[in-house]
């Protein structure tokens, strides 16, 4: 079901995979996770949805080209925001809880590593990606075919200047 909403066959969609990780927070179930690297503040939420409708929406639109958005992240409230601001038919995601496996005290069930499997594989869909340093989503993203991979943009966060970098290195896997 994932991957015909996100790429619809006949149809030339572009697939825009976003990858937002804030880290150290409490989680969907109000339980603070074992500690983590703050990766980013939550307020730069924003900063992504202002960046995707200005690099790739409003081209996009004008073009009357049909596109999609494959959201992935550690909290519940991002992807309630970016619902609001895309939309259920252009916003793609697996179901599953919003949080990070690999630092849950207690793993709950089968599904939250099913939704993390999926979401790793998902990346292999994208024909852009905005993402955060994380390697999750680089790894997810060297599944691409190297062809696929030569023609797809990557943007990375930098929580530092607060903006934006063309990853210019050929998908380094290296966090700075």
């Amino acid at each position: 079901a994932f991957r015909r909403r996100a790429k619809p066959l006949g149809a030339n969609t572009t697939l825009i995979c976003v990858h937002i990780r804030l880290g150290q927070h409490l989680d969907e179930r109000n339980a603070w996770r074992r500690p983590d690297v703050v990766y980013q503040k939550r307020e730069y939420s924003r900063l992504y949805w202002d960046f995707i409708n200005r690099q790739y929406l409003f081209a996009l639109r004008n073009s009357r080209q049909s596109y999609r958005i494959f959201l992935n992240t550690d909290t519940r409230d991002i992807y309630d925001e970016a619902l609001a601001e895309y939309g259920n038919e252009t916003l793609v995601v697996n179901e599953g809880g919003f949080f990070n496996i690999d630092l849950l005290a207690q793993r709950d069930s089968c599904g939250d590593v099913e939704k993390t499997y999926l979401d790793f594989h998902a990346f292999e869909l994208c024909d852009e990606a905005v993402i955060t340093h994380s390697q999750f989503s680089k790894l997810g993203l060297w599944r691409l075919s190297e062809q696929k991979r030569e023609n797809t943009n990557l943007f990375v966060f930098n929580r530092n200047l607060k903006d934006f970098l063309p990853n210019q290195s050929g998908y380094d896997l290296a966090i700075h």
